[in-house]
């Protein structure tokens, strides 16, 4: 009987992980810009979570627990990169909010980049996500919405808020002449 449970407990994980691994790392690879590096995150966010994501009955709740493993693995991550001086936000996103051709000198565009990767860090994974959905995936509020699982309204609202704090960052001061202030 015990055996019975152990292999209902692996088909069920193997069934998260068939639904909800490619998610994982296309979530990771938009944030590191590297889907090398996803996977391995997204592998060790597995292992993190064990079998125990198999006793979650609800696919959010999967969903978050993973992101919120994934999440950890990331920040560790980031903060490596940080002390090395690495950028770590993916070009995508980068190039939608920042016009390279707008900055004259290449070393200037690249301390902006680094300065606005430390700044997309300080936004919830929400706020990041929309972000992606918004500038890289070019989707419509009422659709960023349906897959931030709220109406087109709190879409605009997580977005508003995520530009806004953006604006009012400290690593962007200076860079931004409309800067809000905080």
């Amino acid at each position: 009987m015990n055996a019975s449970h152990d292999e209902e407990r692996l088909h069920r994980f193997r069934t998260l992980f068939d639904d909800f691994h490619p998610k994982l790392v296309r979530w990771l690879a938009f944030r590191l810009g590297d889907r090398s590096a996803a996977e391995d995150l997204a592998q060790d966010a597995w292992v993190k979570v064990g079998l125990n994501v198999c006793a979650i009955s609800e696919d959010e709740e999967v969903w978050g627990t993973l992101r919120q493993a994934a999440w950890n693995l990331l920040r560790t991550h980031r903060q490596k990169q940080t002390r090395r001086g690495e950028s770590h936000f993916p070009s995508e996103i980068i190039g939608a909010l920042v016009d390279e051709q707008s900055i004259a000198d290449e070393s200037h565009f690249h301390a902006l980049r680094l300065d606005l990767c430390r700044a997309m860090d300080q936004l919830s994974p929400q706020q990041q996500e929309a972000l992606h959905l918004r500038y890289v995936e070019d989707l419509p509020t009422a659709r960023i919405g349906q897959k931030l699982g709220m109406t087109r309204q709190g879409a605009e609202s997580v977005l508003s808020k995520a530009r806004h704090s953006l604006r009012a960052s400290p690593q962007l001061a200076g860079w931004n002449d409309e800067r809000v202030d905080a």
